[in-house]
């Protein structure tokens, strides 16, 4: 009777160590919140209406190059379907060089075939600050495809040209450098991602094919 009491008295403190550990074990830690959400773009409905675009359109034709300068701006701002049109067409029939120069900024700023196309038809353009304008355009797009235009004007005249040329084409290397380092990063942390899941896809189906017994004395 004895060895039964002192068997089960052990029983006991066996099973109420066994309650200790499994109440005061602790939690596994809590998932990482996920990241924020990308931040939208909303584009602002446009003060004027149809009819009113129309007259802005007008005033393109201003004597006043400001005055053309500051309505192709608008058109642009609002997307207007006119605005690259006009744009385009004032970058090569317009007579007023420092309008071309900010037409030219102004594409610097957008995406698209047509940009590029554009800006490298202002290289041909008869003012030298013209040219150098597109030079930095074509930079800030980076578009390789314009590197043999770019390499064209390295026989300028003009010597501001040329510099801004050599300096375009030292700025696309040095952004394409960091595109490409940039992709391959991005490649290997997919591949790191990767493993990662999979370990812990590995991890959880050992985990499921545990029996409660191995689970409780973990």
């Amino acid at each position: 009777m004895m060895k039964i009491r002192n068997l089960l008295m052990g029983l006991v403190f066996l099973a109420s160590c066994l309650f200790f550990y499994v109440k005061n074990k602790p939690a596994p830690p809590l998932p990482p919140p996920p990241p924020p959400p990308a931040p939208v773009v909303v584009q602002a409905p446009p003060v004027v209406d149809s009819a009113q675009i129309q007259k802005v359109i007008k005033s393109t034709k201003d004597d006043d190059p400001n005055v053309r300068w500051q309505a192709l701006e608008f058109l642009s701002k609002i997307n207007s379907p006119q605005a690259q049109p006009l744009l385009f067409e004032k970058l090569l029939k317009d007579p007023d060089k420092d309008l071309r120069i900010k037409i030219v900024r102004l594409l610097g700023t957008l995406q698209g075939h047509d940009i590029s196309q554009h800006l490298v038809w202002a290289l041909k353009d008869t003012s030298p600050e013209v040219k150098v304008a597109a030079l930095i355009s074509l930079d800030q797009i980076e578009d390789d495809d314009a590197v043999p235009a770019i390499t064209n004007v390295l026989k300028d005249e003009s010597s501001d040209v040329r510099l801004q040329a050599l300096a375009s084409l030292n700025d696309l290397q040095e952004k394409k450098a960091k595109r490409v380092q940039a992709e391959a990063d991005a490649e290997q942390k997919r591949e790191y991602d990767l493993e990662v899941q999979r370990q812990a896809e590995e991890a959880k189906a050992k985990e499921a094919a545990k029996t409660w017994w191995q689970k409780l004395f973990e």
